[in-house]
């Protein structure tokens, strides 16, 4: 009876060992723990039927400073402007006949808000925003047209300045980020259009080195700057369009549509 018990003994206990080997292996709390929070906004001015524009705020799990897809939770928030002078919005563009556009944003208080609405839906979903956030990229453009000289302001803000300084065919794109300070590109010559041309800058750190990519009807540039993330303050603040802090204003007839400001996820790690 001995014998053919602990025979018994030894198929039962093979049979439990055969079957914690076939179980799936459940993930610890440790591996499954909160990889953190990031968010991404972006800021967009379409002109279709108004002067104001559309601030965008997507939060979620951090992929490497950037949201991971699909987001947690998404908002939108208007970003009110108001016309001084003569600018009127019609078959889908600004045009500045004299005037500007004085724009307020709270990019701050717009984080803030879409990730206390997140975490009412997913707990833990948070993270302290300051007045002033870091970023390792920030892209700028626009559609511009204009057929004046000089100087022309596309955007203005206390941390990112973006227009084009235009003599005769020539095209000079200019950048203020803080801290860096003014970039711009190299002269181009850019035929006359008769449709709103692109104008696009756009700053970026990777592995440490920081610079400005500049394009523009088929030009494009690079121009290498001090290494250091681009600082905007998300802080409630005023920017402007058509106009920068030195007094240029956009010349009149000149036309503007597709404006966007966008640090594309561009968080440090």
């Amino acid at each position: 009876m001995s014998a053919i018990f602990l025979h018994r003994f030894r198929c039962l206990w093979m049979l439990i060992l055969l079957a914690g080997l076939l179980l799936p292996t459940m993930p610890s709390t440790v591996q499954a723990a909160d990889p953190g929070y990031a968010y991404h906004w972006r800021i967009d001015f379409d002109f279709d039927t108004e002067a104001n524009g559309l601030l965008t705020v997507d939060v979620g799990y951090n992929d490497d400073g950037a949201v991971r897809q699909p987001a947690l939770h998404s908002q939108r928030f208007p970003v009110r402007c108001q016309r001084v002078g003569n600018v009127k919005i019609d078959g889908g563009v600004a045009k500045f006949l004299g005037g500007y556009l004085q724009c307020g944003v709270d990019i701050k208080g717009a984080i803030d808000q879409t990730f206390a609405e997140c975490n009412a839906l997913y707990p833990g979903c948070t993270l302290a925003i300051g007045a002033v956030e870091q970023y390792k990229s920030m892209k700028m453009a626009a559609d511009l047209f204009t057929t004046a000289s000089g100087v022309t302001p596309l955007f203005a803000h206390t941390s990112l300045t973006y227009g084009v300084d235009i003599s005769g065919s020539m095209h000079t794109l200019q950048t203020q980020v803080a801290p860096i300070g003014n970039v711009n590109s190299s002269p181009w010559a850019v035929a006359p259009s008769p449709t709103p041309e692109r104008y696009v800058a756009r700053y970026v750190c990777a592995g440490g080195d920081c610079g400005i990519h500049f394009a523009v009807a088929g030009n494009a540039e690079y121009i290498d700057t001090a290494d250091a993330p681009a600082d905007m303050v998300t802080a409630p603040s005023t920017f402007y369009i058509g106009h920068d802090f030195a007094g240029n204003t956009l010349a009149a007839g000149s036309i503007v549509d597709n404006l966007i400001v966008d640090p594309g996820n561009g968080l440090p790690e």
